[in-house]
């Protein structure tokens, strides 16, 4: 049985991990009463579910929503919340975010299917425009180890000429302390840490935001994980082959 703790949290913040505490994160998307979720993130949860939960001290699902500046008014018009009493705004955000965790419920399902788990999954809304800059920013304030993340595209790279992309941005800029994992349709996606790789220095729009270093800009080494478990729901052994590592290879 997995218990689960909803919280809700604006801007960047959210739980914290502590000293030694493999703490898991998965980025979810999905509508507001869709009962089964994006496909992307469905591969991302079963896929953390099968390899992350039941070795995790904590694990939390995050769903990034627009950040509420107004508030409908009976005759269609919206009005900037600084314009309406603080007690109406804080009752129409709270509706809305109870709305809103309407997208973890087919998520949390794929969770209780799990067995061997020793932690709550925990659900968290982040109240943010960019969700790119809401993961990076809850990586580098929560300390979370792990963030898994899914992509509806076989391959992550073949959609550079319609730009990166929040998994891309992501697993670009995020810090040593943190490995992003990308689920595709077929494969797992991460960022090599190999530190002979030669990378190039970037200005990251988020470097004050972290006291970390963040990976370096687009000259950085990414290995590729084929899992057998994506193509059989349910049936993970939870093993995966490296088909391609350490390449080396430079994006643009």
């Amino acid at each position: 049985m997995v218990a689960m703790l909803t919280q809700e949290m604006s801007g960047s913040g959210g739980p914290k991990a502590e000293d030694s505490q493999l703490f898991v994160a998965v980025a979810v998307k999905g509508l507001i009463g869709d009962k089964l979720g994006g496909a992307g993130s469905r591969r991302a949860v079963r896929w953390a579910v099968d390899n992350l939960l039941p070795k995790a001290d904590r694990f939390v699902m995050i769903h990034v929503i627009p950040t509420i500046t107004s508030i409908p008014t009976p005759n269609g018009e919206r009005l900037p919340v600084e314009e309406v009493e603080e007690s109406v705004v804080e009752m129409y955000v709270r509706d809305v975010k109870k709305e809103f965790e309407t997208v973890f419920v087919p998520f949390l399902k794929m969770c209780k299917t799990s067995s061997s788990t020793k932690c709550q999954v925990e659900t968290l809304l982040l109240e943010y425009d960019d969700p790119a800059k809401a993961l990076l920013r809850f990586i580098s304030k929560s300390g979370v180890n792990s963030l898994v993340m899914g992509s509806f595209a076989s391959n992550i790279f073949t959609r550079r000429a319609r730009g990166p992309g929040v998994p891309l941005t992501v697993l670009k800029y995020a810090p040593e302390t943190c490995e992003v994992y990308i689920v595709c349709k077929d494969r797992i996606t991460t960022k090599s840490m190999d530190p002979l790789i030669n990378r190039e220095p970037c200005t990251s729009p988020f470097a004050a935001a972290t006291t970390h270093d963040f990976l370096r800009d687009w000259a950085a080494s990414f290995h590729t994980l084929r899992s057998p478990s994506l193509s059989e729901p349910r049936q993970s052994t939870g093993k995966f082959y490296i088909i391609l590592r350490n390449c080396g290879f430079r994006l643009f």
